[in-house]
């Protein structure tokens, strides 16, 4: 994740860094986690807010409606169990 960070510089009135000091206080994190955190709960927010989705209610639409039938969800499951035992396999020697 390290190579997705861009450093940034701005300023914030002493309200706002406290609210940021409180929250990494609270989940015990850096300020940067913290402001990362508050971000992308607003933009969740957001997002339910304007009737668009968000990742995970992408996910939990597929596993109420499914695509694939029970046998094809049964192959696809083995066919990658087979590819990761052969990467474990691969990876270890």
């Amino acid at each position: 994740m390290a190579s997705d960070m861009v450093k940034v510089t701005f300023t914030i009135d002493a309200t706002t860094a406290a609210g940021i000091q409180a929250l990494a206080e609270e989940w015990r994190v850096p300020k940067s986690e913290a402001i990362r955190r508050a971000v992308r709960q607003a933009r969740e927010k957001q997002l339910l807010q304007t009737n668009e989705r968000t990742p995970i209610d992408v996910l939990e639409h597929l596993e109420r409606h499914p695509v694939l039938s029970v046998s094809q969800k049964r192959i696809r499951q083995a066919s990658a169990r087979r590819l990761r035992k052969d990467w474990k396999v691969r990876g270890t020697n």
